[in-house]
């Protein structure tokens, strides 16, 4: 009994765990790596980015995208852009344009999804075929 009360607990306590992460959160730091390939040699930068200071626009909450691209992240600087986190989507927003969504974490196996990056250089449609942990 006492076994099965421990694995009950176990489990209980690693559920929350289970939820995808919150991504739009101004505690945390995003980084990407960027491989540039030359000729002769390949150089490598690291990008930096963070949410903070919270921005209401058409009604809609957002945080303000920073980024910084010095190793020891001391200098942050407006990105141009918003990022907001509802029902378990994120969306980006240009400074003077559309909100496009960039992740989608309600999704099932074979479902497609419009991803709209105002960043990028146009929608993309994407079918999901596999749920990674």
């Amino acid at each position: 009994m006492m076994k099965k009360l421990v694995y009950i607990l176990l489990f209980l306590l690693t559920v929350p765990l289970l939820e995808a992460q919150e991504i739009v959160d101004n505690q945390k730091q995003w980084s990407i790596l960027t491989g540039h390939c030359l000729p002769d040699y390949t150089t490598y930068t690291t990008t930096f980015f963070k949410f903070d200071e919270d921005t209401i626009i058409e009604g809609k909450l957002y945080q303000k995208v920073f980024i910084s691209e010095d190793e020891y992240q001391e200098e942050w600087y407006f990105y141009g852009s918003f990022i907001r986190e509802e029902n378990k989507k994120v969306y980006l927003r240009e400074y003077y344009g559309e909100e496009g969504l960039i992740y989608d974490f309600n999704l099932h196996l074979g479902d497609m999804v419009e991803v709209n990056n105002p960043r990028a250089i146009s929608e993309v449609s994407l079918v999901l075929t596999e749920i990674d942990s």
